[in-house]
């Protein structure tokens, strides 16, 4: 029984996959900053797709899988399990994470997951083997987790909040993947994937890493402004872990390193995303009265709208305005 428990949790990447289910809990909890069974719940349904999503791709690279040392030991390769039986573990665990999203919270969330699942395994999967821009379906699949969360609590797409999030994840995919080259780019190269490893020298990847480290420094301190609701000690930390993540990638990526202080600043890379996230949603937490983006009746937004003509305008003794725009603020219903 335990070798087979073992091999399920190869196949659906335990660590990986529950990293993005975090991403949809935190999405609810940006939008509904209160704890609820939901939470779980959530948790569970984008996880179960996740891990759906994750067998299917131990399925689709099974023989990419071989060439590569990092993965050549996975189930398939070694023939610790058939390919249809992960066909048919990954499509059960895909539709079941869908019926429990849809059945709990609707269409929305169901749906926002099944398009993580799209750009994934049918866009940047195949396109791994074919275009160095891959990358750019692959990191869209890891933005849209948070959507889940957030459409179950009822959130609405019109709050700038959950796209800087978004925008934030979707930053934070480059130099986590652009790093990885640093320490696995010539096995994707001996594998037959197209990467910029394939078109860029070692210098070059890594200016490239830190500049994008530098983008998302700049990206998580976006959240610094007085919209996204971060109190001073709030603000204060995540000052303090931009300036150790900027310090970090500046003085690693400046030249050549051993493998373990670029594998150093990869994992500090995945701790500020952390980070932003966590302070994101205490932000939430902390100032309730007004919480920081859901559909909620306390909820403010900002929206522009144009005051009428005062038709009293042309006696002289009146006080009219025209066409004047204001700031003015509504409740969301």
């Amino acid at each position: 029984m335990q070798p087979q428990a073992g091999i399920l949790l190869e196949l659906i990447k335990i660590r990986v996959t529950a990293a993005v289910a975090l991403t949809a809990a935190f999405g609810f909890l940006l939008a509904e900053p209160q704890l609820s069974m939901a939470v779980p719940g959530v948790f569970l349904g984008l996880w179960l797709q996740a891990a759906g999503s994750a067998s299917l791709n131990h399925w689709q690279e099974r023989h990419t899988d071989a060439l590569m040392e990092r993965t050549r030991s996975r189930p398939l390769p070694t023939g610790r399990i058939r390919s249809t039986t992960v066909l048919a573990i990954g499509s059960s665990l895909l539709v079941l994470g869908s019926l429990l999203l849809f059945l709990g919270w609707g269409a929305p969330p169901a749906l926002a997951g099944l398009a993580s699942f799209v750009c994934y395994n049918l866009l940047y999967t195949p396109l791994k083997t074919r275009s160095h821009l891959a990358v750019l379906p692959g990191s869209l699949s890891g933005a849209i987790p948070p959507f889940v969360g957030w459409l179950a609590a009822g959130g609405r797409l019109d709050d700038p909040l959950i796209w800087f999030v978004a925008a934030f994840l979707f930053i934070w995919q480059f130099p986590h993947f652009w790093i990885l080259l640093l320490l696995i780019g010539e096995e994707y190269h001996r594998a037959g994937l197209r990467t910029l490893a394939s078109h860029l020298g070692q210098l070059q990847l890594r200016r490239l890493s830190r500049n994008w480290v530098f983008l998302l420094v700049l990206a998580g301190l976006s959240f610094m402004a007085p919209r996204f609701g971060l109190g001073p000690w709030l603000r204060g930390l995540l000052a303090i872990g931009s300036l150790g993540l900027l310090l970090t990638g500046a003085l690693i990526m400046g030249k050549e390193q051993p493998r373990n202080r670029v594998r150093r600043l990869f994992l500090w890379v995945n701790a500020y995303t952390l980070l932003v996230l966590l302070c994101l949603t205490l932000a939430g937490f902390v100032s309730r009265d007004e919480p920081i983006g859901a559909a909620r009746p306390d909820d403010i937004r900002t929206d522009l709208r144009e005051v009428s003509p005062d038709p009293a305008a042309g006696n002289p003794g009146s006080r009219g305005t025209h066409g004047t725009h204001v700031a003015h603020h509504t409740l969301l219903a």
